[in-house]
């Protein structure tokens, strides 16, 4: 989305002054505690820090703009690791 008029850059940049001050962070922290609670505490679901964690990660990777280019960084490093697994997973 592009900026179309002065005003609507004037008021991200004010809102962006705002919350590096330490202005309005509570609320904003407040909002994304609230939303992944919600997210993570769906019936049946169980969760230890590192696997909310992981998968956290995993969703904000998935909903931002680089999704593609790390996929595409991280591919030769999953299939080398998948021929190693499958190497040692041979039983003679």
């Amino acid at each position: 989305m592009a900026l179309k008029t002065q005003d609507e850059i004037t008021a991200i940049n004010a809102a962006t002054d705002l919350l590096w001050n330490g202005m309005g962070s509570g609320v904003i922290e407040a909002g994304c505690k609230t939303v992944i609670e919600r997210w993570l505490n769906q019936s049946g679901m169980f969760w230890g820090k590192a696997g909310a964690e992981n998968i956290l990660q995993l969703r904000c990777l998935l909903k931002s703009p680089h999704f593609e280019a790390t996929w595409q960084a991280r591919r030769p490093l999953l299939a080398a690791r998948q021929v190693k697994a499958r190497r040692w997973s041979k039983v003679s």
